[in-house]
């Protein structure tokens, strides 16, 4: 269980930095090229993402009997403006 919570968080994590390099959220995780997506260890497939506006859903299954409280809820991704610096005093 914990290589799937690993796994998923390293998906999260390049879900971040293809949106922080390109300014959007890709519209399937195989668009990601800045960094490998793991696959899920528990089935061998990528994890279900589903791109809905400036929503992303990566969503964990949970076919190996593992309870929802295991696994957390699924992670959200909203897209937001880009940061600006802070100009310094």
């Amino acid at each position: 269980m914990l290589d799937r919570r690993v796994s998923r968080q390293q998906a999260i994590e390049a879900l971040r930095m293809h949106a922080s390099a390109s300014g959007k959220l890709p519209e399937k995780l195989e668009d990601v090229e800045i960094v490998p997506v793991p696959l899920d260890p528990a089935t061998s497939q990528p994890f279900r993402y589903l791109l809905n506006g400036d929503v992303a859903v990566l969503d964990v299954a949970d076919e190996m009997g593992m309870q929802p409280a295991d696994l957390q809820m699924p992670v959200r991704i909203r897209l937001r403006g880009k940061w600006t610096k802070r100009a310094q005093c």
